[in-house]
């Protein structure tokens, strides 16, 4: 797993051994200089410096070397691979998980809040109802001053309604007399 600046994205290598020996032997390093060495040295004991198979002992020499190195890299590179991988599936099951908590969360604190819009409504029109009921019962009033009591305790409460939908961020219908919404 290689990251990439460029894109700042974590890549996947190609974990081949093929690959990783390819790349081994063709780095001129003091690594590979000291496999051919040790191969041209084995021939030169037995008298095949130059000669082809000096040059293929060489090779043959630089390839055992560099293929235990390429087999581990390739192993590694390989496991790198799995755990971004295993990594990546994790995180995006718990973004899964995140999201549905916080719907969840998000639908809880709604019911909530409409629980207690609810409760508020309610309080508004039983107090509305007791205000009316005193004033509707009261004979000494005049008419026209029960009248206008009954208006100031329904601007009141229509007040208490405005104050509950800013609150809450709810719109109150009341509907028509015929019982459906008003256009």
């Amino acid at each position: 797993m290689a990251f990439n600046p460029s894109t700042g994205k974590w890549e996947y290598e190609n974990p081949a051994v093929s690959n990783q020996l390819t790349g081994l032997l063709s780095k001129n390093t003091d690594y590979m200089k000291a496999a051919t060495t040790s191969g041209l040295k084995t021939a030169n004991k037995r008298g095949l410096l130059n000669s082809s198979i000096a040059v293929g002992a060489a090779h043959d020499s630089a390839i055992k070397n560099a293929l235990p190195v390429a087999s581990q890299d390739a192993a590694q590179i390989s496991q790198q691979n799995l755990q971004r991988g295993q990594f990546d599936h994790d995180a995006g099951q718990l973004d899964k998980q995140l999201g549905t908590q916080k719907e969840l969360a998000y639908a809880n604190i709604a019911s909530y809040d409409r629980e207690k819009a609810a409760a508020l409504g309610a309080s508004f029109e039983n107090s509305y109802a007791e205000i009316y009921r005193t004033i509707a019962q009261n004979e000494n009033l005049p008419a026209k001053v029960r009248d206008s009591y009954l208006a100031h305790a329904a601007t009141i409460r229509d007040s208490n309604y405005n104050f509950m939908s800013q609150l809450y961020g709810i719109e109150i219908d009341w509907g028509d007399a015929g019982g459906e919404a008003a256009p």
